[in-house]
Parts: structure tokens; sequence; C-alpha cells
């Protein structure tokens, strides 16, 4: 059996994973940047902060862009749990 950690093609694969998982965690923060201005602006112009029908249009757009491999179940799952982060970390909200 060969020992992963020496396998070129896996450690440059692992690389791209990390790339990956950095852009992730770059994009998640920067969501959140953006969710906190929605809020500021909610709350200068008194609108409520949970919009459930915005949400399921948002839902729709990610659906609609998905070219795959992840299933159109996999990214609602995924969206839904990024939405809730954002509640939680932005409203102090949990659902």
């Amino acid at each position: 059996m060969t020992d992963l950690d020496d396998d070129s093609v896996i450690s440059e694969i692992r690389a791209e994973i990390a790339a990956a998982d950095r852009a992730l965690v770059d994009l998640v923060n920067q969501r959140i940047v953006l969710v906190q201005r929605m809020r500021a602006r909610k709350e200068e112009i008194g609108a409520g902060y949970v919009d459930p029908g915005r949400e399921q249009r948002m839902l729709d757009f990610v659906a609609g862009i998905n070219a795959g491999p992840v299933s159109q179940e996999g990214l609602a799952g995924l969206y839904r749990r990024v939405v809730a982060l954002c509640k939680r970390e932005v409203y102090g909200l949990s659902e």
C-alpha cells in the first residue's frame, strides 16, 4: 500500500482542497459582512429582519444557477445552513 503523504497527486489535490476551503471561509465571512450591512440598512428604514419570501427566492436562484455536481437537495441544505448561520451571527436568531 502506498503512503498517501508521499503521493504527489494526492498532495496536489489536498492543496487544491485547502485552497477551496480558504475561499469558502472567505466567502462565508463576506456574506456575514453583507448581512450586517443589510441589518444596518433595515434598521435605518424600520424594516423587519427576516423575509421568508426573499429566502425562498434566494434558494430558487441558486437552484437555477447550479450546474452540479452538487445535487439540488444538497445545495438547498447548504444554503439553509448558511442562512441560519448568518441569522445567528448577525441577528442572534436561531431556527
